[in-house]
């Protein structure tokens, strides 16, 4: 019987179907006929770990060169993929290798290959959902990254990028493109840390769907307007050059964790009472000289670190944020506490170190927390007599002598004189 006999298919199945499923041309050039419902797969016999070559054992050339391209096709480390590093070095396009074998990849993963530039081939592989590139010396992208519609995730951090192509979030097509721009709507990570980065492209507050981006040190001087990143909880554009926060980012009603820390701030925006859910706000070693009124309304709250700036006093609402467990103004200027404060009891941690506190004795400060609450919210009489004791310490009993008590009851006399109403 005739190889054509004994694959006779019935007359009821497609035309085309021949076309399709019966017909597959092999690595060197030959024809077989088979058909898919009846041949049986032989068993695979090969070894990764001894790089051994691939066996004869496999019913089809087809299937060698998809194992083949499973084995080359590794998530990438550091050492045991010599052979593939140097692949990736000499570009991918030399054989076309990328585009072929990944043309419905959903995730690349090329951390720390030393690239230089990202493969062409990547942006015709429009099926990438994920691309892991950090720890590279990537210096920029070209704009045909916009035709990734589909990606979700994109790590770029710790490379050597000075700009993003405009493409990120633009959804227009632009006369000068010769290419279809899909803007990267669906992106829901942005990792671009550890860079050269000094501005961001506008269209990058389009991008509704991100729920985490990564700015850390870089060089950005400014953030874009028109901010809609609904999703997000984290914002930590930390170690950068920001001069100002955009009302953008005010609006951002789910942010819970804010981190403004090392750069050139000289204010914050009246507008962060926006940002009711907010609990963990540092923006220590800028250049602050206060803080707006409406910061106070922050109800919930619990972490506000102030370390390393100027401010030189506090807003008079300022012990209405009763849900702080953690305040920081180490170094800065503050000579007096508002009376408010006496109402934050639960404060776990408080740094008031390197402040010129002038009107509160170290005495009281000596003593903690709890004492300095206690001290705020006393009488100015009270005061008046803690002060003078601690003045007594300072200058110290010899100097003072007897006269001492004595200085005490004239001062609160005085003090109870001026506070009593005039006729």
């Amino acid at each position: 019987m005739s190889l054509d006999e004994s694959h006779q298919y019935n007359r009821t199945r497609p035309k085309n179907y021949l076309k399709k499923h019966a017909i597959a041309q092999s690595q060197f050039g030959t024809h077989v006929k088979y058909d898919p419902q009846l041949i049986k797969p032989k068993t695979i016999n090969h070894n990764y770990n001894n790089n051994s070559k691939l066996g004869e054992n496999y019913y089809s050339d087809n299937d060698k060169v998809k194992l083949a391209r499973t084995v080359l096709y590794q998530p990438p480390t550091t050492s045991g993929n010599e052979n593939l590093i140097k692949f990736v070095q000499n570009e991918f396009s030399q054989a076309s290798w990328l585009s072929e074998c990944t043309n419905r990849t959903t995730t690349l993963t090329l951390v720390n290959y030393k690239l230089k530039a990202c493969p062409v081939d990547v942006f015709g592989m429009v099926y990438l959902q994920s691309i892991l590139l950090s720890n590279n010396s990537i210096t920029n992208l070209p704009r045909a990254i916009g035709n990734l519609v589909n990606l979700k995730i994109l790590d770029l951090s710790f490379n050597q990028l000075v700009e993003l192509p405009a493409e990120i979030g633009q959804s227009t097509l632009k006369e000068t493109t010769t290419f279809a721009i899909g803007g990267m709507l669906e992106l829901e990570k942005l990792l671009v840390g550890q860079n050269k980065l000094t501005a961001l492209p506008s269209g990058i507050g389009r991008l509704v769907n991100l729920s985490q981006i990564e700015l850390d040190n870089n060089l950005i001087e400014e953030l874009p307007e028109g901010i809609k990143w609904r999703c997000i909880e984290s914002f930590c554009p930390t170690q950068n050059r920001l001069a100002a926060i955009p009302a953008g980012v005010c609006s951002l009603k789910n942010l819970i964790r804010v981190d403004l820390s090392k750069n050139l701030l000289a204010s914050l925006p009246a507008a962060l009472s926006n940002l009711v859910a907010l609990t963990y706000l540092d923006c220590s070693f800028n250049r602050l000289v206060g803080l707006p009124g409406s910061i106070c309304q922050l109800s919930d709250l619990r972490t506000l670190l102030l370390i390393d700036n100027q401010i030189d006093n506090l807003p008079r609402n300022f012990g209405n944020m009763k849900s702080l467990t953690e305040l920081n103004l180490f170094k800065n200027n503050l000579e007096d506490l508002p009376t408010s404060m006496k109402q934050l009891k639960d404060v776990e941690i408080v740094d008031l170190d390197y402040n010129p506190m002038t009107k509160i004795p170290a005495l009281i400060r000596d003593e903690g927390w709890g004492r300095i609450c206690e001290y705020l919210a006393s009488s100015v009489l009270a005061r008046s007599k803690i002060k003078l004791q601690d003045h007594a310490q300072t200058v110290g009993e010899g100097s003072l002598g007897q006269n001492t008590p004595k200085m005490i009851e004239l001062q609160v006399k005085m003090e109870e004189r001026n506070a009593k109403p005039q006729n």
